[in-house]
Order: C-alpha cells, then structure tokens, then sequence
C-alpha cells in the first residue's frame, strides 16, 4: 500500500531528474560515467551493472504518466468553471423572466441547423477519438479535421441566426429576452472557436508527431472532454432558450 501511494505522489509531483553525464572510456575498454562510481554491484560490463537504463525507463513513463494527468485534471478544472459561469447564468436568466419586460419571441430556425452542425461535430470527433485509440492515425487526422470544420459551419449558422434576430428588432434594449439570447449564444460561441482551435492545433501535433504516447493519448481524450461538453452545453442553451421563454 505505501508503495502506491509513494508512486502515485511521484507521478502527480514528479521530482526532478539528474542530469545525464557523458561516458567516457578508462582505458580497459570500459565505459565510465562522470561522478558514477564503477562496476556498481560488483558486476562487470554488461553483467552486473547499476541499471540506469531500467531507472531512465522507469523515469520517462512517471512523466508521462504525470502529464497525462495533468491534461486531464486541468481540463476538468476548465469545465468546472465552465458549468459555474453558465449555472449563474442561468439564474439570472430565470428570475428575469418573471419581469413585466420579458418578451419573449420565436427563435430563429437556424439554430436547429447549428444544432445539427454540432451534434455532427462531436461525432466526428469521437470517431477521431477512437481510430486514434486503434493507431489509426491517418482515420484519425481526417475526422479531426472533419471536426474543424463542423464547428466553423456552425459558427457561420450562429451569425446567421443572429442576423435574423437583429432584422425582427430583437436588437432593442427593452427586452430582457434579447440580451440573454445573444449573452448565452455568445459565450457559447466564444468557447466553442476557442475549441476550433484547440482541434485544429491538436491536428497539426499529431499530423507531425504521429505517434501513440502518453502525453498524445492525454491531449486528445482530454479535447473530447470539452468537445462533448461545449457540444451538450449548446443543447442546454438551446433547451433553455426554447422552453423557458
């Protein structure tokens, strides 16, 4: 039991690593590193020796380890954020509505269209997810890059949708409704380009580092964590916006 428990405090706070120190020959063809005393263990040159290689190894994965749940921990934090902002929100979105001033008004069809486009997104990007799992990496690449572009349409239907409101005279101060569609709508928006992003730069690593790592593994399962969540965040503005009026 102590033994995990030393290992999982390793892998959350790794400490730091001695630097490596080159080798050099002591003249009876051994090899000798610098402030490493010899034939450690009393072993001979490829007998006995102090097993660094074992501890390098041992070395790389905690870090690995240790940054993948980085990744993760951090992401969860992110939504955590995420969910308080919108909760709040959603407070002041239903205590205003028992105002006289609330008009409520149709919602403009386009946002079932930006409903589609997302939805289609998180598909993709699970798929992704999943070839990436399989090394399938080119499979994967392409429904990254799929991703993207699910998420841009939907930006785009966004900004027609909010044309559309702006030509029924939503734009007017007087109504409460107005300003909540375009403050939930807009922050959404804000958080899901931030995600574009975040795909497209997580496109480009793994199209240049392509290869099944510890760290990569992290980075992508931790992108699908926010994919989902901005995806099924969109469904409960969406829900809120439609129902609650």
């Amino acid at each position: 039991m102590n033994a995990r428990f030393n290992k999982l405090v390793t892998i959350i706070n790794p400490p730091t690593r001695a630097p490596k120190t080159s080798a050099s020959s002591n003249g009876n063809g051994h090899r000798l590193h610098s402030g490493s005393p010899v034939g450690t263990g009393g072993g001979s040159n490829g007998g006995g020796g102090d097993g660094r290689g074992g501890e390098d190894s041992e070395w790389d994965d905690l870090y690995a380890a240790s940054a993948g749940s980085r990744y993760r921990i951090g992401m969860v934090v992110l939504l955590v954020t995420i969910l308080m902002m919108f909760a709040s929100l959603t407070i002041a979105y239903m205590v205003l509505s028992t105002r006289p001033n609330w008009q409520a008004i149709a919602l403009p069809a386009q946002l079932w269209i930006s409903t589609l486009f997302i939805i289609a997104s998180s598909i993709a990007f699970e798929l992704a997810r999943r070839a990436w799992k399989r090394e399938r990496f080119k499979t994967s690449q392409k429904w990254m890059m799929a991703t993207v572009a699910l998420g841009a349409l939907f930006v785009v239907s966004q900004v027609f949708a909010w044309r559309e409101l702006a030509a029924q005279g939503i734009y007017r101060q007087t109504n409460p409704y107005r300003s909540f569609i375009f403050l939930l709508t807009g922050i959404h928006a804000v958080h899901l380009v931030a995600g574009i992003a975040g795909i497209a730069y997580l496109t480009w690593r793994v199209r240049h580092f392509v290869t099944s790592s510890n760290t990569n593994d992290a980075a992508i399962d931790a992108g699908a964590m926010y994919w989902h969540f901005i995806d099924c965040l969109w469904v409960y503005v969406f829900m809120l916006l439609l129902f609650w009026r």
